[in-house]
């Protein structure tokens, strides 16, 4: 969770590791400046908030949805 509150000093922290969410970049600008969400990705190496480490099969869920359906109808 990320949150903002006005402080009276400055405060020194580490650099984030994980980038918290993608920018909204317009049809147009992302025309122009083709590389940028891939630029921002290698600066954080990839770390996206909410990727799964691994390849996720959206096919195993659909059978536990349907699975669990059936036994709990």
């Amino acid at each position: 969770m990320c949150s903002w509150a006005p402080v009276q000093q400055n405060f020194s922290v580490e650099d984030e590791t994980e980038l918290a969410n993608l920018p909204y970049i317009g049809d147009d600008q992302a025309q122009e400046d083709v590389s940028f969400l891939e630029e921002l990705l290698n600066n954080y190496d990839g770390r996206l908030h909410g990727n799964f480490p691994f390849d996720f099969d959206e096919e195993l869920v659909v059978q536990l949805v349907e699975e669990v359906a059936n036994q709990w109808p």
